[in-house]
């Protein structure tokens, strides 16, 4: 978000891109935001929304690469062109000439669930995560959508749990393995079992001792839900012999930093 605002929004050619545009910011984590949130069905940091003067959304970008590629997209949606309507016809052609597509599935589910179109967002992304003929990446990508949204705009972490468990657990060496993970920690907090996500985060981090990100994110929750301490450190000691040196001395001086937060 700050790399954002540095390189498009406090620029000149951020100017351009709005001038014809009344522009607003606001704090995702803010409470006073929560509405919004809920309302647009926000899912990635950061997300720039781009309406017609009516409230309607043409599309949106979400999260930020570079600023050439989001000048490139942004150009598109200050003419208006919304990518919604091509999807759709596509992934109609694709049904009726029986020739499944099943990352177009997550592209316009995507897009149907964070325009308030839930019922058919939620199930198309379902029928791409649980469908057999799914390819594995594919299955990954409409999972992690499925998980943001009940984790981060419905907060119904009874079944963002279930969620986050099913892309890792399918997809153990995945690209969004820590993420799930993380998120799921934070699931069982939500539902008022700490204690469950510290357990899960110390097995992963005795599970991948080598791994920094599996330890790292144990100290992070421990931090975060201010218990596990012991948990945490005996962990990191009975993981110490398949650590390098440097990276053991590096968590367990954080452990001890965590440890001192009041």
């Amino acid at each position: 978000c700050k790399q954002q605002k540095a390189e498009i929004f406090d620029t000149d050619d951020g100017l351009a891109v709005t001038r014809n545009m009344v522009a607003f910011r606001a704090d995702f984590d803010a409470p006073a935001t929560r509405p919004l949130v809920e309302k647009w069905n926000i899912l990635n940091l950061p997300t720039v929304l781009f309406l017609r003067a009516d409230g309607q959304e043409i599309d949106r970008i979400e999260g930020y690469d570079d600023k050439k590629d989001f000048l490139r997209q942004a150009e598109k949606l200050v003419q208006g062109q919304d990518p919604l309507p091509a999807l759709e016809a596509q992934l109609k052609d694709a049904k009726q000439q029986s020739r499944p597509n099943r990352k177009l599935l997550v592209d316009v589910g995507h897009k149907l669930l964070v325009r308030g179109d839930t019922v058919r967002g939620v199930g198309l992304l379902e029928e791409a995560a649980f469908d057999v003929a799914t390819d594995l990446e594919t299955a990954q990508d409409a999972l992690f959508l499925l998980g943001r949204y009940y984790s981060r705009v419905r907060q119904d972490f009874a079944t963002a749990r279930h969620v986050w468990r099913e892309l890792f657990t399918r997809a153990p060496q995945g690209k969004y393995w820590s993420t799930a993970l993380w998120w799921h920690a934070l699931a069982l907090q939500g539902l008022g079992q700490p204690q469950q996500g510290v357990d899960r985060l110390a097995v992963i981090c005795a599970q991948r001792p080598a791994d920094e990100d599996a330890c790292e994110m144990l100290i992070a929750f421990v931090e975060r839900s201010r218990m596990g301490h012991d948990v945490a450190a005996r962990t990191l000691n009975d993981a110490k012999a398949k650590m390098n040196p440097e990276q053991h001395v590096k968590l367990s001086n954080r452990m001890v930093s965590v440890k001192k937060t009041p």
